[in-house]
């Protein structure tokens, strides 16, 4: 799977003595951007226009083996109808405000949320059947653990995961852990993780400068700080991939190349705290390397010449041999661009 896919919803768990208790905030945005939060807590994205969607993944929470939750429902516009929809269940509680972004609308979502553990949600995805349950006890078995963290499949379909095919599963032993390579060589998943709101809390909330990977990011932050995590062997979340969908799939060049560069960034920010060497940091160097010359690829493309100068850079500032890497890619680029019969010399 591409790791820069960015996956953008959230889920919200509350803990007491008693009990735990789920919050759902859902944020709609007429820009086609959309999330959720919860009392016992989780949180969904929604997309415009997905009205269906939505029903099936409140649903996918209500059919869960542990009812004690709430949903509170952010709302930045829609005009699609889904406020009709979300009008039928009378369990949520809505809020209709302007954002910025995703994230600003997430994080509005977590400061409502009167609980202790936050996930993800999107609108046109669904939670596996019956793990709210085993999470509240794992968390109450665990008291050390900050982080819980499954599994998720992808599946393609405009109803059921059942009825729709499977096109991919990520459940590599790298998506039930948060590390600097899990989060820094692999596509977030960030909706197949569960967090305590101390973790928000202490390590703070996302970073709104960040519109697309601003879960990445936040990762990190968890990563360099060591936060415990508990994997969970399972799959606990399925992400629908459909024609107009945000996360699977898309492959606008703007979103792309804003991809691109908040992912550079990210890198950033882990190269220059972390001076270490070794096979891993040779890892994210490269990583680092093949992401600034996509962007300058792109750049080239726009005739942003500018940026690509920029960009070079900062390639270059961390990846000595950054400048045979861009030789390479320029003479493929080349010998592609040539009329096959000037390659063949005829």
């Amino acid at each position: 799977m591409n790791d820069l896919v960015a996956w953008m919803v959230e889920q919200t768990l509350y803990y007491s003595v008693e009990s735990f208790w789920f919050i759902c905030i859902i944020r709609i945005n007429p820009r086609n951007n959309f999330a959720t939060a919860s009392r016992k807590a989780f949180i969904d994205r929604i997309c415009l226009n997905r009205v269906h969607f939505i029903r099936d993944a409140i649903e996918s929470v209500l059919a869960q083996d542990y009812t004690n939750f709430e949903h509170i429902v952010v709302d930045g516009g829609s005009t699609d109808g889904t406020l009709e929809v979300l009008g039928v269940f009378s369990h949520l509680t809505v809020v209709s405000e302007p954002d910025k972004n995703l994230y600003d609308a997430i994080n509005k979502g977590i400061r409502l949320a009167s609980g202790e553990i936050i996930g993800l949600l999107n609108t046109d995805d669904l939670y596996a059947q019956n793990i709210f349950g085993e999470i509240v006890r794992l968390f109450k078995e665990h008291p050390e653990t900050n982080s819980i963290c499954g599994k998720a499949c992808v599946f393609e379909g405009t109803s059921d995961v059942r009825n729709g095919e499977v096109l991919g599963v990520y459940d590599e032993d790298e998506y039930m852990s948060i590390s600097a390579k899990s989060v820094l060589l692999f596509p977030p998943v960030i909706n197949a993780k569960f967090f305590r709101r101390s973790v928000y809390d202490k390590m703070g909330l996302y970073n709104v400068s960040y519109s697309i990977c601003a879960d990445r990011e936040f990762l990190l932050r968890l990563a360099m700080r060591g936060v415990k995590t508990l994997g969970l062997d399972k799959i606990l979340y399925y992400y629908r991939q459909h024609g107009g969908s945000l996360t699977i799939g898309s492959s606008k060049i703007v979103n792309l190349s804003k991809r691109l560069e908040e992912n550079l960034a990210i890198f950033e920010i882990y190269l220059r705290s972390h001076k270490s060497t070794g096979d891993k940091r040779y890892l994210y160097k490269r990583r680092h390397t093949l992401i600034s010359l996509k962007i300058i690829s792109i750049s080239f493309t726009q005739k942003r010449y500018r940026k690509s100068v920029n960009c070079a850079i900062r390639g270059a500032k961390y990846d000595c041999l950054w400048p045979v890497f861009l030789a390479k890619t320029l003479f493929r680029h080349f010998f592609s661009e040539l009329p096959k019969q000037t390659i063949d010399g005829k």
